[in-house]
């Protein structure tokens, strides 16, 4: 598939980019190696400064072996550790209160993720690219969209699609020739807001713990992360897909992000995690093929 930027009007280049991200922690046995996993990913980024804030129930163990790993083996980013065992049940909203202090700051970029959640490099480039394109041709209110993907046997599965999504009846949006798809369930694990995002987010319900009285009836943890792209919702978004999210077509692996513990996939009880994702994007890119087709003999 071709490329969706050439080397001109890409918006901010990716070594320019200074990032805040946060990652809420519950602690748990076994789970400092996805979070380590996950902090490692963003310590390869290639851009100009990276804070990680991560917000954690410390309870009565001792993390300092694990924070001090951490600190030594990531020298070149900011790392703070945020104790919220008082309020564990407002562990995913503890960052909402650091927002203001976002908008005020040199930082250009917000990135909410759960704690077990790898973003490669190419996720961050991909999001600045597309939505600079977005904002140019005006569709300044949908949002980049992420993937989340689970590799279990090697094989790379849809996280948040299940046999119930009818791949084939996603809306599909074709923008200066570039496509892109409405995902049916649109959670995403993580959310990337600018600072214009983060400025509407403040002033959105969505900014206060709450349960989503949206069509999605995302729980209280799941709101936390997707009310941005619950808000301010386009008029001219189709029926059944309320929501912002456009997921590209074009090199489409960089918008995957990883849910390390790929516990929906090796779980054979569980709806998700069991569809290829290659299969859900060549799927949709058939449909594009065919539509493409039928405008043709037009």
């Amino acid at each position: 598939m071709e490329k969706i930027f050439d080397n001109k009007g890409d918006g901010m280049k990716l070594d320019k980019a200074k990032v805040w991200i946060t990652f809420p922690f519950l602690l748990q046995p076994g789970k400092f190696r996805f979070l380590e996993s996950a902090i490692w990913a963003a310590n390869k980024w290639q851009i100009e400064k990276t804070k990680i804030v991560i917000f954690i129930n410390k309870t009565n163990q001792d993390t300092s072996w694990f924070t001090n790993r951490l600190l030594e083996s990531c020298k070149n980013i900011e790392i703070k550790f945020v104790d919220v065992t008082e309020k564990p049940l407002l562990l995913q909203w503890a960052h909402k209160k650091d927002l203001p202090e976002f908008l005020e700051s040199e930082y250009t970029h917000f990135i909410y993720a759960d704690g077990d959640i790898a973003i490669n490099e190419p996720v961050l480039s991909y999001w600045l690219k597309t939505r600079e394109f977005l904002n140019q041709n005006n569709y300044s209110r949908y949002i980049p969209g992420t993937f989340r993907i689970e590799t279990y046997n090697d094989i790379d599965k849809a996280s948040d699609l299940t046999h119930r999504t009818d791949i084939h009846k996603m809306p599909v949006v074709n923008i200066k020739d570039k496509w892109f798809f409405m995902p049916q369930e649109p959670f995403q694990g993580i959310s990337i807001m600018d600072k214009e995002l983060v400025s509407e987010h403040l002033n959105s319900p969505y900014f206060t713990p709450m349960m989503d009285d949206s069509d999605y009836k995302f729980g209280f943890g799941e709101t936390c992360i997707s009310g941005y792209i619950l808000h301010n919702v386009p008029d001219d978004a189709p029926e059944g897909y309320k929501h912002r999210v456009l997921i590209p077509l074009d090199d489409y692996t960089d918008c995957w992000v990883y849910h390390l513990p790929a516990n929906y996939a090796a779980n054979p009880d569980s709806e998700h995690g069991k569809i290829n994702a290659h299969y859900v994007f060549s799927q949709v890119q058939a449909r594009i093929n065919w539509l493409k087709t039928q405008e043709a003999k037009r």
